[in-house]
């Protein structure tokens, strides 16, 4: 409270030890294991209830690859910290704790985030929603997909994946049957041969020039 009447915008970083009981895991012979980031919500309710500003680590796993843990680690904490009203939200891309970066990582973890964003919209329930002349119209036996107010309405209302596969198996074998982290893969190496990102002012480009300079002098005379 003191650092907000300063105007100071604190740092709040969750952790979490383990998966259980902190302590019983940690002193267990022949288990060696460390902090991970994680269980944010509490401190997003509490930043809303205090009205300062929070930020907390998500899109985070302590998995080595791209495997079931490291999507339902990212996607449950990232959620979390989205529900929880986190205001800002850093580590997408990280692996095995934040000590690597994986650039499939951060590509699937776009991908997440679009689906966190879909799900804090939340659910509209108004007439033109409802629909239910339309629900009237078509009748018991009947169905919606030829209704214009199925199409006015299904994109919107969906989550629609890049690179997620809803295929049916024949599809999906007959595309080369490639998984989500295949996909990445793929997904990274056209942003890296195709993407050209905005050139950076020459007065932004002398100003971390100045400040690497800065920082390689201050280290150089620590030894």
């Amino acid at each position: 409270v003191a650092m907000n009447q300063r105007a100071s915008s604190p740092m709040v970083r969750p952790w979490r030890m383990g998966s259980g009981p902190a302590p019983t895991k940690l002193s267990q012979p022949g288990r060696k294991s460390r902090p991970s980031s994680g269980r944010p919500a509490g401190l997003g309710r509490s930043s809303t209830h205090t009205a300062l500003p929070c930020r907390a680590a998500a899109s985070a796993t302590d998995s080595k690859t791209l495997d079931f843990q490291a999507g339902y680690e990212k996607t449950l904490i990232l959620a979390m910290a989205a529900l929880g009203g986190v205001n800002k939200i850093f580590y997408p891309g990280t692996m095995e704790g934040a000590l690597t970066v994986s650039k499939e990582g951060l590509v699937l973890d776009d991908e997440i985030a679009a689906a966190v964003y879909r799900l804090l919209e939340g659910v509209r329930v108004e007439e033109a929603t409802l629909a239910v002349d339309v629900v009237n119209q078509v009748g018991p036996g009947g169905h919606f997909l030829k209704q214009r107010h199925t199409m006015q309405f299904l994109t919107g209302e969906h989550f629609l994946p890049k690179l997620a596969n809803r295929q049916t198996r024949e599809k999906w074998l007959e595309s080369g049957g490639k998984n989500m982290a295949d996909k990445a893969h793929e997904a990274v190496e056209k942003i890296l041969a195709e993407h050209k990102p905005d050139p950076l002012s020459p007065s932004a480009e002398a100003e971390l020039e100045r400040i690497v300079r800065e920082v390689e002098a201050r280290e150089a005379k620590r030894g």
